[in-house]
């Protein structure tokens, strides 16, 4: 059975290593072509932002570490 599918098993490991290898020439030559401040932003300081942001920004973050916790939590008792 296996035999009848051979010719595409290479074909995709050809594709998957022509692709993986182009990604491995692309990604650091777009990334040196980003202004060096592409990833910072200027934000306010918690302390200066107002209660509705606070209440978000802290909203967020508690739904962010619930993630984290499920995602950790999946990990150790997946086949319970």
């Amino acid at each position: 059975m296996i035999e009848k599918y051979l010719s595409l098993f290479f074909a995709l490991g050809a594709a998957s290593l022509v692709l993986f290898l182009g990604f491995v020439v692309i990604i650091p030559i777009i990334l040196s072509q980003l202004p060096t401040n592409y990833f910072v932003r200027a934000t306010k300081s918690f302390r200066e932002l107002n209660p509705l942001h606070m209440i978000l920004r802290a909203l967020k973050n508690l739904l962010g570490l619930l993630f984290l916790i499920s995602g950790l939590d999946d990990l150790s008792l997946i086949g319970n």
